[in-house]
């Protein structure tokens, strides 16, 4: 059979894919070329295994390039009256251009247009490579896995840029809990012959699993050893309180080079007048984990100030938390909070409580203007954090009161199968 195949009217009616089709597709060059239009009144791409989640397409499509692989494409593809249907969500385009142009010297721009999102990549690159480039990138930065990095990767040498305007429902087909994140922007640049990147990232809200941001902003900077980066995150509120969960969370972080690992300090505020925290030290990270050493951090609770001792160190990877020396400690009171491991894949959790002001935290947990009191000494025991956790507590509160009210001493005790109080008075 031939590799070119021309028809006024080439329809394909197949049960995932029901078509009309007009033009060419020429395979016999060296640059394969394609030129045609088709009005597509279905295409189940998940069913064609294009797309690893049910989607499905419709529209029209007016389709004029050449190439063999993504990194020779020329020319472009616009879709007018389109629609994208995940599931039981529609997503409508009106219409949407995209083009590939190479340049002498090997440059090359990938735009795209549409009502909704614009964006494009200029400069040299390859694009099947991108992907492998920052796995590159994050590993020059990681204390154990430098030796896995490719060195068969082309130089390249890029500017970037995507903006978002309204993107109705079509934030769900990256999760269908994602919402809200029209008038956001990402401006940046990367040369991987020195690992300088550099990027700006605005989104005046954003929505996820019920909780709102009222302001992201991310600004990077990396060259050779040298990397800062500012986060600041305004308004985390829940789907149900009336409050911020937290105001403002402020991280900023550069590289140590000599320790191979990042310095970074985190300050997170609930109510600047009462809780909030602020962390520094060092953390590495081997892409899988993540070890912190805490330095001069310190969180406030109701206006007392909480330090964290120096030298505290929490290891993280999936589903396994280990802490060594991590306690907290304000002037005779001291929480102390330690880790254990039944097995490779679970995490107990421990909190032992020495001479606790109650007040201190009950403002985490009722927003009224109650005023609690007592004393609490005593421990709580999470068992099995990451899966089915349960709650082992062992407390004594003293002087337990409310307001101006005294209701005497507590003694609470929990255990897996319930929760309960054993004696009171």
């Amino acid at each position: 059979s031939s590799d070119v195949c021309s028809s006024d009217l080439f329809p394909s009616h197949d049960t995932n894919m029901d078509l009309d089709f007009q033009g060419l597709i020429n395979l016999n060059d060296s640059l394969p070329r394609f030129q045609f239009k088709a009005v597509i009144d279905r295409a189940d791409l998940f069913a064609l295994n294009l797309y690893p989640k049910p989607l499905s397409i419709c529209g029209r499509a007016d389709i004029d390039f050449t190439g063999k692989n993504v990194d020779d494409l020329k020319g472009s593809i616009e879709l007018t009256d389109f629609e994208i249907k995940a599931n039981d969500t529609l997503l409508p385009f009106r219409k949407l251009i995209a083009s590939s142009q190479l340049y002498p010297g090997g440059n090359r721009k990938i735009s795209i247009q549409s009502g909704v999102v614009d964006g494009e990549i200029n400069g040299k690159f390859k694009l099947a490579q991108i992907p492998a480039l920052f796995k590159n990138y994050a590993l020059y930065y990681s204390t154990n896995k430098q030796n896995e990095r490719m060195d068969t990767l082309s130089p390249m040498d890029f500017s970037f840029r995507v903006v978002v305007f309204e993107p109705g429902e079509l934030s769900k087909l990256l999760h269908p809990n994602f919402y809200l994140i029209r008038n956001s922007y990402l401006n940046g640049s990367f040369n991987s012959s020195n690992h300088k990147l550099q990027f700006e990232l605005s989104v005046p809200e954003i929505q996820f699993s019920g909780i709102t941001y009222n302001g992201v902003k991310l600004k990077y900077n990396s060259e050779d050893n040298a990397v800062e980066g500012n986060l600041l995150l305004k308004g985390l509120q829940g789907k149900t309180s009336k409050s911020p969960l937290v105001e403002n969370i402020a991280l900023s972080m550069n590289y140590n080079s000599e320790r191979s690992a990042f310095a970074y300090a985190l300050h997170a505020e609930q109510d600047s007048a009462k809780n909030s925290m602020n962390l520094s030290g060092l953390f590495s990270t081997d892409l899988k984990s993540i070890q912190t050493t805490l330095t001069n951090s310190s969180v406030e609770l109701n206006k007392s100030l909480w330090k964290i001792k120096e030298g505290s160190e929490i290891y993280y990877s999936k589903k396994y938390l280990n802490t060594k020396n991590l306690i907290l400690e304000n002037q005779s009171r001291r929480l102390f909070i330690t880790t254990t491991h039944p097995t490779d894949t679970s995490t107990n959790l421990e909190i032992d409580l020495s001479s606790i002001k109650v007040g201190d935290f009950s403002s985490l947990f009722d927003k009224s203007s109650n005023v609690y009191f007592g004393l609490a000494d005593g421990s709580v025991e999470i068992r099995n954090l990451f899966s089915k956790p349960s709650y082992l507590g062992n407390l004594y509160i003293s002087n337990l009161g409310v307001n101006k009210d005294t209701l005497g001493n507590l003694s609470l005790f929990s255990n897996i199968e319930n929760l309960g109080i054993v004696t009171g008075k």
